[in-house]
C-alpha cells in the first residue's frame, strides 16, 4: 500500500511515527505532508521519513482561508503524483478533500472537538477515530476507541524512560524540575483564548525557581528576561524531558496530557473545556485552571508543596490508564491492513 499522512503540528509526527514505522516494516510506502510550523520538518528528518512540505503555515483568519485554497491545491497535486491508497491525518481538511477527489479513503483522528475544522473534513472522510472520552456523536463514520492519542506513542511498548536523562542534562537526581509550556494560540480553535499575562508568569517563575530548576518551552517569542529559562534540547527528546519533570505547567493541552499519560503531575492553564482534558482530570492525571491569577497561583503552590505525594498518585493512576487503554498504533495498523490492503486496484 501507499499511504499519505498529513501533519499539522509537531505532535502529529509523534502520533503517527510508530504507525509509519510498523507499516514500513510490512513493505508499505509512506509519504508525510506538512506545513512548516515549528519542529515538524526536524522530526520527520530525524525519523528518516519521506515528506513533502507545502511551506509556511498561516496564522491569521484571512491567512487560513488563503491557506485552505493553497494547501488543498498542493495536497491534490502531491496525491496525484504519489497515488496513495489511503490517507491518514489528525483531522486534516487538505487530506480529506484530496482523498475525496481521487476517490481514496481518508481516516481522521479527532480529539480537539473543533467543529469548524470537523465540518470541513468529515463529509470527505471515511472514518473518524475518536477516544471514548468524547461523548459527541459524529455519525456513522465515527469509530470510538478506549484510550487517548498519547496511547500511540507514549505506550510502554514504544516509549522507554531514560533513567540517565537528568545526569545527561547536568542535573542532580534529587533536583526538582519544573517545565512551563507556552503556546502561540493561533490555531483556528484558539482565536478566543488569551495567554498567561507576563505579570502572573513572572510571579509563577519567581516561586518555582526557589524550589527547583525552571525551564520554558514556547511556540512563541518569549521576553528577553526569560531567555535564561529556555529549554534547549533536540525536539525528539521532549518526552524524555517531560518524564524527568516534577511538574509541567502550561497552556498546551497536548503537553499536559502527555505528562499525565507518563504519570507526571501537570497543570493546564487555558479557558478551554475539552472532553479529553476533563477525562484526564477525572482519572486524577491533570489539574485544570481557566486562568493564572492570585487564586490559582496559590493552588499551584499547594500542589508544589505536596508534590511527592501527588507524584505517587499520578504514577498509580497512569499505570491504571495504560492497563485499561489500547495500543493505538497497533489498532491503526490493524484497521488499515484489514480494511484496505486487499482493496488495492
Amino acid at each position: 500500500m501507499r499511504i499519505l499522512i498529513d501533519i499539522g503540528h509537531p505532535g502529529h509526527v509523534h502520533l503517527f511515527k510508530n504507525f509509519a514505522l510498523e507499516m514500513q516494516k510490512k513493505d508499505h510506502e509512506i509519504l508525510f505532508t506538512c506545513r512548516d510550523k515549528e519542529f515538524e520538518i526536524v522530526l520527520l528528518k530525524k525519523y528518516g521519513f519521506k515528506f513533502k512540505c507545502f511551506g509556511k503555515h498561516y496564522k491569521s483568519k484571512i491567512g487560513k482561508i488563503r491557506g485552505l485554497l493553497k494547501f488543498d491545491y498542493q495536497m491534490l497535486k502531491t496525491a496525484l503524483r504519489f497515488k496513495p491508497d489511503v490517507f491518514l491525518s489528525h483531522g486534516s481538511m487538505y487530506a480529506a478533500h484530496a482523498s475525496f477527489i481521487i476517490r481514496k479513503p481518508h481516516i481522521a483522528l479527532e480529539d480537539s472537538e473543533n467543529m469548524e475544522q470537523i465540518r470541513l473534513y468529515k463529509p470527505f472522510s471515511e472514518v473518524v477515530l475518536t477516544p471514548d472520552a468524547i461523548p459527541k456523536k459524529y455519525g456513522k463514520k465515527q469509530v470510538r476507541y478506549n484510550g487517548f492519542h498519547q496511547s500511540a506513542y507514549l505506550h510502554p511498548k514504544y516509549f522507554k524512560k531514560n533513567s540517565n536523562y537528568k545526569s545527561q542534562l547536568g542535573l542532580n537526581s534529587n533536583d526538582k524540575v519544573f517545565l512551563l509550556r507556552l503556546v502561540a494560540l493561533n490555531a483556528s480553535h484558539d482565536f478566543n483564548l488569551t495567554s498567561i499575562c507576563n505579570e502572573d508568569l513572572f510571579s509563577l517563575i519567581d516561586y518555582l525557581k526557589e524550589r527547583g530548576h525552571v525551564f520554558i518551552s514556547s511556540e512563541k517569542e518569549i521576553l528577553k528576561e526569560l531567555e535564561q529559562y529556555r529549554l534547549v534540547i533536540p525536539p525528539e527528546e521532549i518526552h524524555d524531558f517531560i518524564a524527568i519533570c516534577d511538574l509541567v505547567i502550561g497552556e498546551s493541552g497536548v503537553m499536559t496530557s502527555e505528562a499525565g499519560y507518563l504519570g507526571i503531575p501537570n497543570v493546564l492553564i487555558v479557558d478551554l473545556d475539552l472532553n479529553v482534558h476533563r477525562r484526564y482530570s477525572e482519572l486524577g492525571l491533570k489539574f485544570h485552571f481557566r486562568d493564572l491569577n492570585d487564586i490559582t497561583l496559590e493552588e499551584i503552590k499547594k500542589i508544589v508543596a505536596n508534590i511527592e505525594a501527588i507524584k505517587l498518585s499520578y504514577q498509580n493512576n497512569a499505570n491504571l490508564l495504560v492497563e485499561d487503554s489500547i495500543d493505538l498504533t497497533k489498532y491503526m495498523v490493524d484497521l488499515v491492513v484489514s480494511n484496505y490492503e486487499n482493496k488495492i486496484n
